[in-house]
């Protein structure tokens, strides 16, 4: 009975860490989803001067997390700097100027490209480390129940 029960935590911890493991790789995809939204509006505006609600109107996506957004306004980023600066770029699109609004278009293009770059750099270490955590505090819970 403790050789099932040590096996199932340590079966716990491999799929909470490969859990970990598939949200940060998505929260690349989300990201990048959200640089291919923001190029889109941006486009939309220097090009054809249109409202953002006609510019959203018109955008559709396949990703889960652009798609909450646009019809929420609902954002979750485990990096709340961008998730803000994403926000508050979205809440003063439409006021403005043409030139004002594509500046801060780049602006976020720039910003989120950025933590993409950064995510990719550093997630493949997170997760090495996340793993090793999880599979340690397993491994100790099952000496502790031994």
């Amino acid at each position: 009975m403790k050789i099932i029960g040590a096996i199932l935590i340590l079966l716990v911890s491999i799929i909470v860490s490969s859990n970990y493991e598939k949200r940060k790789k998505q929260e690349i995809v989300d990201l990048k989803a959200m640089v291919s939204l923001l190029q889109f509006i941006k486009n939309q505006i220097e090009y054809f001067s249109l409202p953002i609600s006609e510019i959203l109107a018109k955008y559709s996506t396949d990703n889960e997390c652009v798609k909450r957004f646009v019809d929420t306004g609902y954002l979750s980023f485990s990096d709340k700097n961008i998730q803000d600066e994403l926000i508050k770029c979205f809440t003063q699109l439409g006021k403005g100027f043409k030139e004002e609004q594509i500046s801060l278009l780049n602006y976020n293009i720039e910003l989120t490209n950025k933590t993409i770059k950064s995510n990719e750099e550093s997630n493949p270490q997170k997760i090495k480390v996340y793993r090793a955590m999880s599979l340690f505090i397993s491994s100790c819970v099952v000496i502790l129940l031994a």
